[in-house]
């Protein structure tokens, strides 16, 4: 009996059923995972952009206190030199007889008071005047006291060089140079020492500026850290809200596919959203009623068949269908064992390669410890070499300290030697010129080696940690060597076993297409019409719909 066809009709209502419908008014699944993945990358964003300025501003404040400090510490500096010599040639003045020395040395006390003058105004502008500096207006205060101590040596200057104009050269004043050497010389101490509490009050403001920064950085890592929180909150909130609209309809459609697959047609499918899921739901629907239709069609047609060939060809057609599905099975099984094998031995090469790859970068990576170790044993040395330079500038002020004294003292009893001592005082001043130089110039080195110190320690301590982050990488790249060599011995003996595996399926094959071959020559005449009627009555036979037929 032939066969009847199926009705085109049903064919064309099935494909027109699958039609996703068009429009929607609620949002739809991309649309709702752009927009939370947006806000949680906007929010990371800007806290990105905040941190990034903050720092820049922490960055700008600190490189500005770090100048104005050094700007003014070197204005001090200035000031304090230049008081040093208005007194030493303010003395030498005083203790000369000669009216060509005493206008040489007048000349040197301008030109020391017009560098000090420079250097204060230059003082009062970087500091504004002392009101941006806490403390700094009563350290100026105390130094506009102390430049009191000025006048008085104009006016022994003035008396100096008056009697040189009215009598030519004249002998030493014993009782200006005792007051030079006792109390005038006191006060021009205090007058240098009223100097300092310009550079505490200036180290202490930056102490505090650098303060004021530490703590922005802790209000922008403190911003940083909850804007990450509220990302994460955001983040998770989204995909849940995201998973929960998707996931029940998808389960909900994987329900009905299941029961679909298990050939029940009987379920009813819930009407489904205006979205992707409520979409595929209905779509669902459409295609059980049309696929209900199509197996009611094929089972009317089946029973036919079958009612008129069973009896003809039952054993045949059993024998028959027994022996191709075992053949059909083996032919897919002996395929899929050759792919496995073949993809085993690409395996076991692949972890070959990754296993000589493994142990250079083991190899490399101790090399590199080696040399890190190293590194930190040679800022050791540089950091060691650099406080005993420290130690020697430190016993050249001292000498420099010394000498200056040495030659203050040289040039008062060159002075109280008279005409005698001339020339020796001319060598005390050149001695103490050379020791305020010498001290000067031993500061600045201390100044480069402190910095050099603390850059070497600093250095140093980043070395350090370098190698411990090497030596776990060192240990963290064997293991992954171990792994990988026994990753590599397991793929060849699992590719000598597959080999062996495949070979026997191709021997199996081999034998049930002989079996099938014998078998279809047995049974050409029953198997046309036996086996079409069979495979629609299991294809039939595999639903249920939803009149109650049940399953045969």
């Amino acid at each position: 009996m032939p066969s009847s066809p199926l009705p085109s009709f049903r064919l064309r209502h099935a494909v027109a059923a699958a039609r996703l419908p068009q429009g929607g008014g609620r949002l739809g699944i991309g649309m709702r995972l752009a927009l939370g993945f947006g806000l949680v990358l906007a929010l990371f964003a800007g806290t990105t952009a905040y941190a990034v300025l903050q720092m820049r501003a922490m960055e700008r404040n600190m490189a500005a206190a770090v100048h104005a400090h050094a700007e003014i510490a070197a204005r001090a500096g200035a000031m304090r030199s230049s008081i040093d010599d208005i007194y030493l040639n303010a003395l030498l003045l005083v203790l000369s007889t000669q009216r060509e020395d005493i206008d040489f040395h007048q000349g040197l006390v301008e030109q020391s008071r017009g560098l000090y003058q420079l250097a204060r105004s230059e003082l009062m502008s970087l500091t504004h005047g002392g009101q941006d500096i806490p403390g700094l207006a009563g350290a100026l205060g105390g130094l506009a006291q102390a430049e009191g101590v000025l006048q008085e040596l104009e006016r022994s200057i003035r008396s100096r060089v008056d009697a040189v104009r009215g009598q030519g050269d004249v002998e030493p004043d014993l009782a200006v140079i005792d007051q030079f050497a006792g109390t005038m010389r006191a006060r021009v101490e205090q007058w240098a020492k009223a100097v300092d509490p310009i550079v505490k009050a200036t180290t202490t403001a930056g102490r505090e500026r650098q303060a004021h920064a530490s703590a922005a950085a802790a209000l922008a890592q403190s911003v940083q850290v909850l804007a990450s929180v509220l990302a994460i909150l955001g983040g998770a909130l989204a995909a849940w809200s995201i998973a929960r609209g998707v996931t029940r309809p998808i389960g909900e459609a994987v329900r009905v596919a299941e029961r679909v697959a298990q050939g029940d047609l009987s379920l009813v499918i819930p009407r489904g959203g205006r979205d992707e899921t409520g979409a595929l739901l209905d779509a669902l629907a459409r295609m059980q009623a049309s696929l209900g239709a199509l197996v009611r069609e094929v089972r009317d047609a089946a029973h036919s068949i079958q009612d008129a060939s069973t009896d003809v060809s039952s054993g045949n057609n059993d024998l028959s269908q027994r022996t191709e599905h075992a053949a059909s099975q083996l032919q897919r099984t002996a395929g899929s064992v050759d792919q496995l094998s073949g993809a085993v031995r690409q395996s076991a090469q692949s972890a070959h390669a990754a296993d000589d790859l493994a142990r250079n970068a083991a190899l490399a990576a101790e090399q590199g410890g080696q040399v890190v170790v190293q590194a930190v044993q040679s800022m050791q040395d540089i950091a060691m070499q650099s406080r005993k330079i420290a130690d020697i500038i430190g016993l050249i002020e001292g000498i420099a300290f010394q000498t200056n004294i040495l030659a203050l003292n040289a040039a008062v009893e060159a002075a109280r030697a008279g005409e005698q001592g001339r020339g020796f005082a001319v060598v005390a001043g050149e001695v103490r010129s050379l020791a305020h130089r010498s001290d000067a110039a031993a500061k600045d080195i201390k100044l480069l080696i402190q910095s050099s110190v603390a850059s070497v320690v600093s250095g140093s301590a980043l070395v350090h940690d370098a190698g411990q982050k090497m030596e776990g990488i060192v240990a963290g790249v064997r293991q992954v060597t171990a792994a990988i060599h026994e990753i590599t011995h397991a793929a060849a003996s699992q590719s000598v076993g597959i080999d062996e595996v495949a070979q026997a399926m191709n021997g199996m094959d081999q034998s049930t297409q002989q079996n099938a071959a014998l078998v279809e020559q047995s049974a050409a005449a029953a198997q046309s019409l036996q086996s079409q009627a069979q495979r629609l009555s299991h294809v039939v036979a595999a639903f249920q719909l939803a009149d109650g037929a049940a399953r045969r």
